[in-house]
């Protein structure tokens, strides 16, 4: 990528690890994906003058997920389309511009007050 000036790099984390409260029963889980969030804004700032952005799509639940569907935002679990998108802007030239950032796929879960 750096002899190329230019790439792309994705990394999932999970969206209830964008905050700060504790998981129980989930250290490990949680742990790491936290660090994948620290992880993607430092590697981004590590190669933002080599053309590769470094961005995180991080979804709340998506189908197949047993989780209480009371929890579902919207009234269901995300697409598999729904946590594409993302992942296909932050590949594209449109987000050439764009690195070191957490996208949530959550439908409004997790709304920051």
């Amino acid at each position: 990528m750096r002899s190329a000036d230019w790439g792309r790099i994705i990394n999932f984390g999970v969206a209830d690890a964008r905050d700060d409260r504790a998981v129980p029963m989930n250290f490990p889980y949680f742990a790491a994906k936290k660090a994948v969030l620290q992880f993607t804004r430092t590697l981004a700032y590590d190669t933002q003058d080599d053309g590769i952005t470094v961005n995180a799509v991080s979804p709340f639940a998506v189908e197949n997920t047993v989780v209480d569907v009371s929890e579902y935002p919207r009234g269901r679990p995300a697409t598999f389309e729904d946590v594409a998108a993302p992942i296909l802007f932050f590949c594209s030239d449109a987000a050439a511009y764009i690195s070191g950032q957490n996208v949530a796929v959550d439908g409004g879960r997790l709304q920051e007050a």
